[in-house]
């Protein structure tokens, strides 16, 4: 008789891994791209919904650190009670920001994963669109079902938040689609 393997059981949001996040506090989201509900962490439905509410032609807004002493104590209550999330819409945009980057920063793994890696580097250095653009689709395929999920509903924000960057003149996020942050992906 073998012993089962079990899954470690995440004791707090920031730093645990992706599909022990989204199986202990998961939701169904509908902030995919697609007619279908898809299984991420509540922790980024509730930072990515309340970013989608707010003002995000802020100049800087992922550029910038927010107030760190806030970020820690958002982070303090959301590890201490993953399934009632602080009301976010009481925070600057900036500062969610900066409690996204930081969630995605902390994940032990990459939402690309680190097997993946090698991959990645290689597709990057195809110059055919074409090419790069089967070659990528085929990586994707490859990564975990919650990954994929995570990652459709980041680069669906991301590209939403491009939208903002040249508003009135000139003003604007400045935050165009080669200036997202996608270093942490």
């Amino acid at each position: 008789m073998g012993m089962k393997s079990r899954k470690p059981t995440p004791k707090k949001v920031f730093g645990s891994p992706l599909d022990v996040l989204t199986e202990k506090w998961g939701i169904r989201s509908d902030l995919g791209v697609g007619p279908i509900k898809i299984q991420i962490p509540v922790v980024l439905e509730e930072l990515i919904s309340s970013l989608r509410q707010m003002d995000m032609s802020v100049e800087g807004i992922f550029r910038k650190n927010g107030n760190i002493r806030r970020l820690r104590e958002l982070t303090i209550m959301i590890d201490g009670h993953p399934l009632d999330i602080p009301d976010l819409s009481k925070e600057n945009a900036i500062q969610l920001s900066a409690l996204l980057k930081k969630w995605i920063r902390e994940l032990p793994d990459p939402i690309l994963t680190v097997e993946l890696y090698p991959l990645w580097i290689k597709a990057a250095k195809i110059e055919s669109d074409v090419q790069l653009g089967k070659v990528l689709s085929l990586i994707y395929s490859l990564l975990p079902v919650i990954n994929r999920n995570t990652l459709e509903v980041i680069l669906s924000f991301l590209y939403w938040t491009a939208s903002f960057s040249h508003i009135e003149n000139e003003m604007g996020s400045k935050m165009d689609i080669l200036s997202l942050p996608y270093k942490s992906l």
